[in-house]
């Protein structure tokens, strides 16, 4: 979580220049990524910037305990990003 939502785009920008890479983890780990979203009680949406190459199984398990509770996942992938896989976390 790197800001609440906001209009802002001063202050977006902002939170995002000081964000740290592995936020969840030193490689991808779109499962913890995900997990940690489903902690915040009143949560709209998640969006994901990845290419896909992350454990998948427990990835889609974290997606469908969000999906469960009609938090969209919206899904941004890298030029390389595995698709078909991208599109079941939808």
């Amino acid at each position: 979580m790197v800001c609440d939502p906001t209009v802002d785009a001063a202050h977006f920008t902002s939170k995002i220049a000081r964000l740290d890479v592995g936020l969840v983890g030193g490689t991808t780990d779109l499962a913890a990524g995900l997990v940690l979203a489903n902690k915040f009680p009143t949560l709209a949406a998640v969006v994901v910037v990845t290419d896909g190459a992350t454990p998948q199984a427990p990835a889609l398990k974290a997606a469908a305990t969000l999906k469960g509770r009609n938090v969209d996942i919206i899904c941004i992938g890298t030029d390389d990003a595995d698709r078909t896989f991208l599109k079941q976390l939808l």
